[in-house]
């Protein structure tokens, strides 16, 4: 398994079609976090649910499926959200 934090961004740029025009540095943040994980698919599915299950919430942002000679990977972004730039490392 892998786990690293993406870039954050504040949700104004993020949803503005001109990220120039938005102001950055404006709360609230999204806090985007890349999962990878590897083994068999139902396994994966039992290990999402529970994640889902968390008491902290998120958002699903991308699911991306690849195999190779190591056997199949599941690629996860997603996201939290908060009025802090910084966040905890991982």
């Amino acid at each position: 398994m892998q786990l690293k934090n993406l870039p954050v961004q504040s949700l104004a740029a993020a949803a503005a079609t001109d990220a120039s025009a938005a102001p950055d540095g404006v709360g609230p943040y999204l806090h985007p976090v890349e999962l990878v994980v590897r083994g068999d698919y139902l396994d994966v599915l039992t290990y999402l649910k529970a994640l889902e299950a968390a008491p902290w919430a998120f958002q699903w942002r991308r699911f991306e499926f690849t195999t190779d000679e190591a056997g199949p990977a599941y690629r996860i972004q997603f996201l939290t959200l908060s009025m802090d730039p910084t966040w905890i490392g991982v």
